[in-house]
């Protein structure tokens, strides 16, 4: 089954607004904001909401961090996403014995 242009454009809209969403979650939470939350409270929302971004702009943060430390070069960084990109998806295999 494919998506018609609407469902496809309502997928990414809504993904868009998600996006949109965890960031103004962030500067709610650098503005302070929500006040009431306690600094553990405001660190996890953190973490979560820049998590979600990452997990959806896929965003490596250590490999970002290795690269603004200088631990790597752009190059490398290319290099390897290029050969995440190539190999192929690692699927469990079921064996059963008689």
């Amino acid at each position: 089954m494919t998506n018609t242009k609407n469902e496809t454009m309502n997928a990414e809209t809504e993904t868009h607004l998600k996006l949109a969403g965890a960031l103004n979650e962030i500067v709610d939470l650098f503005i302070q904001k929500e006040k009431d939350l306690s600094e553990v409270e405001r660190l996890q929302m953190f973490n979560d909401t820049l998590g979600y971004l990452c997990d959806n702009l896929d965003i490596d943060l250590d490999t970002y961090e290795e690269l603004e430390r200088g631990d790597i070069t752009l190059e490398d960084y290319e290099d390897l996403r290029k050969l995440d990109e190539e190999e192929p998806e690692e699927t469990d295999k079921v064996v059963a014995l008689s």
